[in-house]
């Protein structure tokens, strides 16, 4: 039924608690905003826009993040010619430094320029009054100075406003984080009525975001579709991840919107509220049928564990608690009272999966997280999170991600 909805419940205690939300942390891109930005003004002196293009989208190229995306496409609608770049230094919460053909190049933030010395003052009005119009403004600098404005535009989702409304309706705060700077982010909030505004925020400071509001009393849940939400996602009492983000915000989430429509959210607080109605029997029982999803990256239940559900529940906590360890499955099979081969078979049934291969998936899961929370050695992290060797452990993160842990973490910080 949830699944009809739009709605994918991970655990028992996302059911239990969601009618106790009274403050909503949206994260911008993806989720009130179409999360499709496009360049819709090139700044510079004397004529140089083509110029101004090619650096930025040189630099830009290779870069899977949204805004990136928006000036490779203009580019390419220019046919603007791609120059080498020799070096790539990404910099987190201010943007990117590159070596092009011997040339020093900062695109990014005005906080990057300011940050490097760079003189932007006569740019100043320029950047205002885009900044007016809700745009995303990136400062470009050649060699210690500024070259032009890249401005990028992103459209809010026709539902957001209503959602927005119908949560207020509700009694629920509404909350907007961004990384844009205060103007962008006030001009955003003022068209779908956000209640509070916190712009100009670092990826790592999401989280502390959620923890502000939770010190204040609040129960909090945190809607987003990234990699940088993941961390506020597992801090929120609530964490809803948007359909379409990534595997690692979806693994996070305690709730999982299979649409990107922003109203799902709307939708979910509602069905889970008339789902339990604060009953505790009716809440148990939709516990029970959802056990199978506390891992998302596991398949669905199989029809022919119907009737296992109370050796299954023991099997997956006994994984959940004690995945740093050696699990074997006689171990396992002696704790929980049961025979190592209807063990076996329950896992392969259940999971479509062994029970090491099931036991890995519950490891990288931690693992994942941890290389997203942590700069712990890649080799600590494995050992933390229980892998035989780092051997395995990349041959599992590789299976799943189809990159191993090194070249994940690059780009991680690159989307930073």
């Amino acid at each position: 039924k949830g699944a009809e909805n739009g709605v994918l419940i991970k655990g028992g205690e996302a059911l239990e608690t969601t009618h106790k939300i009274d403050t909503i942390i949206f994260d911008k891109t993806g989720t009130i905003t179409q999360g499709k930005p496009v360049v819709t003004d090139l700044i510079t002196e004397n004529n140089q826009e083509l110029e101004l293009l090619k650096y930025a989208a040189s630099t830009e190229k290779g870069s899977e993040h949204p805004l990136a995306e928006a000036i490779l496409n203009h580019a390419k609608e220019m046919n603007t010619e791609f120059l080498n770049v020799e070096d790539f230094e990404n910099i987190p919460g201010f943007g990117i430094m590159t070596k092009i053909e011997g040339n020093t190049v900062f695109l990014g933030n005005k906080k990057l320029m300011v940050k490097n010395n760079i003189e932007t003052s006569h740019f100043d009005k320029s950047f205002d009054r885009l900044s007016d119009e809700g745009k995303t403004v990136m400062f470009l600098s050649k060699n210690d100075k500024l070259l032009g404005l890249v401005a990028v535009a992103d459209t809010v989702k026709e539902n957001s406003k209503r959602a927005i409304e119908e949560l207020h309706g509700m009694g629920i705060k509404v909350v907007m984080l961004t990384g844009d700077n205060k103007k962008t982010a006030d001009y955003i909030a003022k068209q779908v009525g956000i209640d509070d505004v916190i712009a100009e925020v670092l990826p790592n400071e999401k989280s502390d975001a959620v923890k502000f509001y939770q010190d204040k009393g609040d129960f909090v849940a945190m809607v987003g579709d990234g990699i940088n939400d993941s961390p506020a996602l597992a801090k929120a009492n609530v964490g809803v991840a948007i359909g379409s983000g990534t595997d690692i915000a979806i693994e996070s989430a305690d709730i999982v919107l299979i649409r990107s429509d922003i109203l799902d959210v709307v939708n979910a607080i509602k069905y889970l509220a008339e789902i339990t109605d604060g009953n505790p029997m009716l809440i148990k029982a939709y516990a029970q049928m959802i056990l199978a999803h506390v891992f998302t990256t596991m398949p669905l239940i199989n029809k022919s564990a119907v009737g296992r559900d109370d050796l299954i529940y023991n099997a997956v906590e006994y994984v959940a608690k004690n995945f740093r360890e050696n699990i074997s499955l006689e171990k396992m099979a002696y704790e929980l009272c049961v025979s190592k081969y209807v063990l076996s078979r329950m896992f392969a049934k259940t999971f479509h999966c062994n029970f090491s291969k099931y036991v890995n998936g519950v490891r990288l899961n931690y693992a994942v997280a941890e290389l997203e929370n942590s700069m712990d050695s890649i080799t600590n992290i494995c050992l933390d999170c229980g892998f035989e060797s780092q051997r395995t452990f990349n041959r599992v993160f590789k299976d799943r991600y189809k990159i191993t842990p090194r070249e994940y973490r690059k780009r991680m910080e690159h989307d930073k």
